[in-house]
């Protein structure tokens, strides 16, 4: 008998001990719920632009075998500036020769609207996504692009909120940066105010600091609609400044004499896209496209090439 109540007790105390485990379990599953629900209502509150469209979208209009613009990626000045330890800021508006200042390796590329900018920015983001030197899981990517067509994307601060946006989601706590700009302004529902824009911005130079690295890349600064257009060159301006002395920034944008002079003034490479070179990218990323469409692949050899001959002399580098 005394044996039994042994094991009775023995048994006890197991199922107390599982009992324990399973509540411990469940308080942190409810725990991790709420965080995880926090940091949703979180990011929503911080910006609700779908900001990898524009990204996607031209990734689908590249097919495979394209070799359109890889004389830009393989150059051997891009890779110099994609590996700088210092700052360098890729501001990509175009393609072009890169020439790295000394201690800022910023470029700005110029060149006419339609002439593959955003297809170039986005081939990009791409490479270095993919490039496992570059991007070793401490390096961060994030990127946004100014649209025309979108009104979500045609603000200073929504492109200052998107760039938030991305780097809280890939944190894996909540930057106390954030969490202390959200109390300020939501603590109370009944009075909740929306952040300045210098508040934004000041959150998002905090986060750029933390890291060891980060790419920034912004596409199409012609197709941002605030006034007056300082702005833009301002808030971007200051970014480079002080978001960290080893993060790189890549603009896009028309060329325009008072946006070259913002940006070569604080460090920029100036970069002229070439007709003779956009005209090579479209003659590389036509005859891809007249193989894989199967609505063109069946021209005969001669058609294909009076297409490309007849679209590649009327671009104008377009």
């Amino acid at each position: 008998m005394a044996e039994d109540l042994r094991d009775m007790a023995e048994q006890e105390k197991i199922h107390y001990y599982d009992l324990k485990q399973d509540l411990n379990s469940i308080r942190s599953n409810e725990e991790d719920s709420r965080r995880a629900k926090a940091k949703l209502d979180l990011l929503s509150w911080i910006s609700q632009v779908n900001y990898s469209s524009n990204y996607d979208a031209a990734q689908l209009r590249t097919y495979e075998n394209d070799q359109s613009g890889r004389w830009f990626l393989e150059s051997q000045k891009f890779r110099d500036w994609s590996i700088a330890q210092g700052r360098s800021g890729l501001v990509l508006t175009g393609i072009c020769e890169l020439t790295p200042t000394t201690t800022m390796s910023a470029y700005l590329m110029r060149s006419i609207a339609g002439g593959g900018k955003t297809i170039m920015c986005t081939k990009a983001i791409s490479s270095v996504l993919h490039n496992r030197s570059l991007n070793d899981g401490k390096a961060r990517v994030i990127y946004f692009y100014f649209d025309f067509n979108d009104v979500a994307k045609q603000s200073v601060e929504g492109m200052v909120r998107s760039l938030i946006y991305q780097l809280v989601a890939r944190a894996d706590r909540v930057p106390k940066a954030i969490q202390t700009l959200y109390s300020k302004h939501q603590s109370t529902p009944s009075v909740a105010t929306q952040p300045r824009l210098e508040e934004w911005q000041t959150v998002l130079v905090t986060l750029l600091q933390t890291a060891q690295q980060t790419f920034v890349f912004i596409d199409a600064l012609d197709e941002c609609a605030e006034l007056p257009g300082w702005v833009l060159t301002e808030t971007l301006q200051q970014l480079y400044k002080k978001g960290g002395a080893r993060n790189k920034w890549l603009l896009t944008a028309r060329t325009s004499p008072n946006l070259l002079n913002h940006f070569t003034t604080s460090g920029f490479v100036h970069l002229n896209m070439e007709d003779r070179v956009v005209n090579k990218d479209i003659e590389l990323h036509l005859k891809v496209r007249l193989e894989a469409d199967a609505r063109l692949a069946s021209f005969t050899p001669k058609a294909k090439e009076m297409i490309i001959s007849s679209i590649t002399s009327n671009s104008a580098g377009m």
